[in-house]
């Protein structure tokens, strides 16, 4: 065993001036964000006022061009599904478009802190340094997957914010038992965005599969429905538009996200119009829903694999929905260092090992495509640690790390 693994204060003090160095990292790409790459703090709500200004004047926010009247980038544009597009008509009638977006950025902001906060809460080991542990977890959040946890925080997409109620949730139902509130805040994000239903496999998988919680989630899974449903039915019009939206952000912008789809598309030219992107993301999805019914795991490593899982089954993932699995992402990845004693060491090597790789992606940089590398991340760390779990019952050296 390494003498640094009786010293924890040694390990503490390392561990302190590695995440000074990868948080300076982070801090320096925020700042190039906003200077060299001219992107504004807080985009998204200069999509929002946009859409609100437009609808003020009876226009289409989802038509292309529109938004760029009202100072939004061209490449900007609205996507909301209509219930949001509802909201913000009754938002601008009262006159309430500046305390809203104050408010999203607000809470995107606090995100910065909160969002990895409960992460650390839900995934903490009961005889580790709180201070030490945490640090690393913010780390990871804000390092990870391309500067995720950070994107999400300067984003002011209000995804940032139901991320955060989602981690909340999450950490209420896997301590407490009791998921209702889990089910309330996805279901709402679920309304304004569909993706956030995977979440759903959450309460319905941990612990090996609860009929309960399945039978709850299709309760509120229908509730949520019924917003795309009754715009479907009652008002086609903009039911069509914001499927337009959505084709134009997705055909004309090429805004595939970061995902295996989004990678298929963009290394083999040719393909979007095709079944092959959607074959090879299902085909991943498949793979992960694989692992995540495994019952050889304890039920840290369960949720950790649950949510990245959740937020993978996205096909278009975006960055800052990506933060969400950065901390699950960087503990399972830490217990396969099975032959380094110390929790901390193990935990700097992943974060270390996942943060050089993220660099890699960086459109600055440029050498590994970005959602390729994401997708690659998950299932080679989903892979890892059911492989490391049936050496364990096999009672082999390699499995006795844990996170």
């Amino acid at each position: 065993m390494s003498p640094l693994s009786h010293d924890p204060r040694t390990g503490n003090r390392i561990a302190a001036v590695f995440v000074s160095i990868v948080l300076s990292i982070c801090a320096i790409s925020a700042v190039l964000r906003h200077t060299s790459f001219e992107k504004p703090i807080f985009w998204d709500t200069k999509v929002y006022s946009g859409a609100m200004q437009a609808l003020a004047h009876n226009e289409n926010p989802y038509a292309k061009g529109v938004l760029v009247k009202y100072d939004v980038p061209a490449a900007y544009n609205f996507t909301s599904p209509p219930i949001v597009r509802s909201a913000f008509v009754q938002i601008e009638n009262f006159g309430l478009r500046s305390v809203v977006l104050v408010i999203i950025k607000i809470l995107c902001a606090l995100s910065m802190v909160v969002t990895p906060y409960l992460a650390w809460k839900i995934f903490r080991s009961s005889d580790g340094n709180d201070y030490t542990e945490f640090a690393l977890a913010f780390t990871a959040y804000h390092a990870l997957f391309a500067f995720g946890g950070t994107v999400a925080g300067d984003t002011g997409n209000y995804g940032t914010i139901f991320n955060m109620g989602i981690m909340a949730a999450v950490w209420w139902g896997s301590s407490r038992h009791k998921w209702l509130p889990f089910h309330v805040i996805v279901c709402l994000a679920t309304a304004t965005k569909p993706f956030y239903a995977a979440m759903w496999i959450i309460p319905v998988l941990y612990r090996d599969f609860n009929f309960r919680q399945a039978l709850t989630g299709s309760v509120f899974l229908a509730v949520s429905l019924c917003s795309y449903i009754y715009y479907y039915v009652f008002d086609n019009a903009v039911f069509s538009a914001w499927l337009d939206g959505l084709s134009t952000q997705l055909i004309l912008y090429a805004d595939h996200g970061r995902n295996l789809y989004g990678a298929v598309i963009d290394l083999l030219p040719g393909t979007g119009n095709g079944p092959l992107p959607m074959i090879a993301q299902l085909a991943m999805n498949a793979l992960l829903l694989f692992f995540a019914f495994r019952n050889n795991l304890d039920s840290r490593q369960k949720l950790a694999l649950l949510m990245i899982t959740a937020t993978f089954l996205n096909p278009r993932v975006m960055v800052y929905d990506a933060s969400l699995a950065a901390v699950p992402v960087m503990l399972l990845a830490s217990a396969l260092f099975g032959r380094i004693p110390s929790r901390v060491f193990r935990q700097c090597a992943a974060l270390a090992i996942l943060f050089f790789c993220s660099l890699l992606t960086l459109r600055s940089v440029n050498i590994l495509h970005m959602g390729l590398c994401f997708a690659l991340t998950v299932i080679a760390v989903s892979a890892g640690t059911i492989y490391r779990t049936s050496e364990k019952r096999n009672g082999k050296h390699f499995s006795r790390a844990t996170f």
